[in-house]
């Protein structure tokens, strides 16, 4: 059958007898439940001048499995389960969904289910040549089947729980260079990704102030960070992206690309497992607690503080003291920047001699130094 215009509301309401229903370029809505229970059809194609979806127009179409989407610019959905129980782990019909390549944005909820159960989109493939620039918010919400995922290279902005639940991604998630906005809890709990590329496009992280962009992935070992567009610099605005990485068997080491000069406050706070930070010579300035929280860290030690390498210098990066109860520290002479909250408490310092090279302290690196005397300046260009 094919359908000249729009959809209206529970228009094949579980009428499974129907085994291929096509829509018009005139069709414009697809009303609330207008095929729910269609158990007949394998395969449905929403042409791109559709402009509204209905709650749960799709909801229990068990044997669909593949599902082009070509809405060019879809309003947004206010509620999930739109295509819950599409395909079915019962009868191992996943479904495969193709993103048109003419679409321009994905609407917030279009695909996001109301349960970890409900959804079975097995893959998602963006076609060559796509213009998408957004994926709205909880887009793919608990759609935690898909096992890999490749965004195309002109989206700007992914919204905030975009993938949320994104159990089963596996090998490496690679945010494109042309994206500028990601918001919190966009990519959360995963345990098969080993490999976390930020691209350099990246300028603004939208959360709840204290939420986290990609959290709880437990299996990463790498993780790449080269955004250079970082917005907040003057303000010292906290970004809060990276939190809960590895595990106790799973040490990630954290490289920032050779373009980065800003890395924000908060970057990495409470990473988890992160055993190596490399940080380039380029890097200008490093925001409070960037890198913070960790007992894993691989460190070199020098005159009672614990220092991260850059790959080529072992004391490019002064986290802490090697105790509260030091008496006097020496900034080792390579060393270009000093964590905040590095000597914090350390009661019984009474010297601190800084060098040359240094160029960015931290906020709060020698608060609560209630005996300290004697402090030796000796940086010449520190920001």
């Amino acid at each position: 059958i094919t359908i000249l215009g729009d959809v209206k509301p529970a228009a094949f309401y579980n009428l499974v007898h129907f085994t291929k229903i096509t829509l018009s370029e005139h069709t414009k809505k697809i009303g609330a439940y207008a095929f729910y229970g269609c158990t007949g059809l394998t395969q449905f194609t929403i042409p791109e001048n559709v402009e509204y979806i209905g709650y749960q127009a799709f909801y229990n179409c068990t044997n669909i499995s593949t599902l082009n989407y070509n809405a060019k610019n879809c309003q947004n959905l206010t509620q999930r389960q739109t295509f819950d129980y599409v395909g079915s782990a019962d009868t191992n019909v996943g479904l495969s969904l193709t993103i048109g390549k003419n679409v321009e944005r994905i609407p917030n909820y279009l695909f996001a289910s109301g349960g970890t159960n409900y959804n079975y989109l097995y893959n998602i493939t963006f076609e060559s040549g796509s213009v998408l620039q957004e994926i709205g918010i909880y887009a793919f919400y608990n759609c935690g089947s898909y096992t890999s995922l490749t965004l195309p290279s002109n989206l700007k902005k992914i919204g905030e729980q975009a993938f949320y639940n994104c159990q089963k991604l596996a090998g490496s998630l690679v945010i494109p260079d042309s994206v500028e906005e990601i918001g919190y809890y966009a990519f959360y709990s995963n345990n098969y990704v080993t490999s976390i590329t930020i691209g350099t496009g990246l300028k603004r992280i939208t959360n709840n102030s204290t939420s986290y962009v990609i959290y709880d992935f437990n299996a990463v070992t790498n993780i790449y960070y080269n955004a250079i567009c970082m917005e907040g610099r003057e303000t010292n605005q906290s970004v809060y992206l990276f939190n809960d990485m590895g595990s106790s068997s799973v040490t990630p080491t954290f490289t920032v690309g050779s373009q980065v000069t800003y890395i924000p406050p908060l970057l990495a706070y409470s990473a988890g497992y992160l055993k190596y930070v490399r940080i380039p010579h380029t890097v200008e300035y490093i925001g409070d607690y960037a890198f913070s929280n960790y007992s894993t860290l691989s460190t070199t030690t020098y005159s009672n503080a614990l220092y991260l390498s850059n790959g080529t210098n072992a004391y490019a990066f002064l986290i802490k003291a090697s105790s509260t109860s030091i008496t006097s520290a020496t900034i080792h002479p390579e060393c270009r920047f000093i964590a905040s909250g590095a000597f914090k408490d350390c009661t019984a310092l009474t010297t601190v001699t800084v060098g040359t090279n240094v160029k960015c302290i931290g906020i709060g690196a020698f608060s609560g130094c209630t005996v300290l005397k004697t402090f030796n300046y000796n940086a010449t260009n520190t920001n």
